[in-house]
């Protein structure tokens, strides 16, 4: 499994996403 995660700014909001995918 293969996983990455990434940061996403937004108007008055800052949030982390993680992303996952199958290998």
């Amino acid at each position: 499994m293969f996983c990455k995660g990434r940061t996403e700014m937004r108007v008055l909001m800052t949030r982390w996403t993680f992303s996952c995918v199958d290998m």
